[in-house]
């Protein structure tokens, strides 16, 4: 239609509400509380999880005397282990399986 032309400025409200409707909503569901109420909004949610990780995580109390750690024995075990060769080092990379998960370090075979 002639309201749409390129030389006329139009607010293109039509395209703003086609759009609004094309992108995909965020939905999170809501939370149960400890009373057993739902938190609904954004803020009760972020109490309820505020609340959940204060109690989660609290630091270890600590009764332990220095006294009472124990001794720790050296061991001699580790003389005995030979440094690794880069050869040696160039074959355990090169039979790496690349899509595999990554460890504890959180390094890929693809980074490696």
């Amino acid at each position: 239609s002639s309201d749409l032309s390129p030389e006329k400025d139009t607010d293109y409200s039509l395209w703003k509400v086609t759009k609004s409707f094309k992108q995909t909503k965020e939905y999170v569901p809501p939370i149960k509380k400890e009373n057993g109420e739902w938190a609904k909004s954004p803020i009760e949610k972020a109490e309820v999880f505020a609340d959940h990780l204060e109690k989660t995580f609290v630091p270890n109390s600590s009764h332990v005397n220095d006294g009472e750690l124990p001794t720790i024995i050296p061991s001699t075990d580790l003389e005995d282990i030979q440094p690794v060769t880069l050869s040696e080092l160039k074959d355990e990379i090169r039979v790496l399986k690349r899509n595999k998960a990554p460890g504890y370090d959180l390094i890929t075979g693809n980074v490696i």
